[in-house]
């Protein structure tokens, strides 16, 4: 629905008899205003009236007639006959009167499209294809593949209004296409360059934990066709540890003896040892002497 409105309407029109009761003419240029209380009329044309005539006793007015014109639409300017005005600039003993009753003047009120009745149309649709948008193109990522929110944009293509601002109009309605553009990065490939750049600050003897490495993307930007982004990165790094020398020393080995070996040997600060059959105990507490069977898992806290 629409929601602008206009006034629309005609100028009443009528006619006046001005009075002159000097003893000169008087001449009135076509525009003078002419009053009847708040009410405001327009001289149509030029108009002179000759001097009053006067005896010893009386002064007899000259008169002329004049048509004039409302100064805006409205019936209320309809005024009737014998209504008394003024004229600009004029004294007041030289004032005006209407010759008939004044007519022709209407006023309606017409609903008309606004500006902000297409802004609010443009919004509601861009509000409903948003979500199924997103959606469709989540649906069409790779499994590694992750939006930038900064630089998702959802916008009107192409559009026809069923009418334009200021128009006559109920109601107004837009046929429109929608777009959405989007940028996505690979997970993996950020999380390659993140550990690539933290790399220079991890302490010898230790290396970056890949299941413990996490970045933030702190604003983005296109730039020439290139996405800028900057990215905040932070990792856990652990003990480097050499899998073939480790095994080697403990295969074979009880679990008292596997447990020092790897605290003083290999900096453990705690060891666990399970079997995948029985309980370690007694003759099973003996980790076998083959390293195809003895699976090491490393965890740092």
């Amino acid at each position: 629905a629409t929601s602008g409105q206009r006034e629309v309407g005609e100028k009443a029109k009528g006619t006046v008899i001005l009075n002159n009761f000097d003893d000169k003419s008087i001449s009135y240029s076509a525009g003078t205003k002419i009053t009847a209380d708040s009410l405001v009329y327009i001289l149509d044309s030029d108009v002179t009236i000759a001097s009053a005539s006067s005896s010893v006793s009386t002064i007899q007015a000259e008169t002329k007639e004049a048509g004039v014109t409302a100064e805006k639409i409205g019936p209320e300017y309809n005024i009737d006959k014998d209504k008394r005005l003024s004229v600009s600039g004029a004294s007041s003993r030289n004032f005006a009167v209407a010759k008939g009753a004044f007519s022709g003047g209407t006023k309606k009120q017409l609903n008309t499209i606004a500006k902000k009745d297409l802004d609010l149309l443009e919004k509601e649709i861009l509000d409903a294809e948003q979500s199924s948008l997103l959606d469709e193109v989540k649906a069409k990522l790779g499994k590694n593949e992750s939006l930038i929110p900064d630089l998702t944009e959802v916008k009107i293509a192409d559009k026809n209004f069923s009418g334009e601002v200021g128009q006559e109009a109920k109601e107004v309605s837009l046929t429109a296409n929608v777009e959405i553009q989007y940028y996505v990065f690979d997970d993996t490939n950020l999380k390659k360059e993140v550990a690539g750049r933290l790399k220079k600050d991890v302490p010898s003897g230790f290396e970056i934990d890949k299941g413990k490495l996490a970045y933030i993307i702190d604003n983005t930007d296109k730039n020439e066709g290139d996405v800028d982004m900057n990215v905040k990165g932070e990792a856990t790094v652990v003990k480097t540890v050499d899998k073939k020398k480790l095994l080697e020393s403990i295969t074979g080995k009880n679990v008292v003896e596997t447990r020092q070996i790897l605290k003083e040997k290999f900096g453990a600060e705690d060891v666990s040892v399970k079997s995948n059959s029985t309980p370690l105990i007694f003759l099973n507490s003996i980790l076998p002497w083959s390293s195809k069977n003895i699976d090491v898992r490393l965890k740092s806290e």
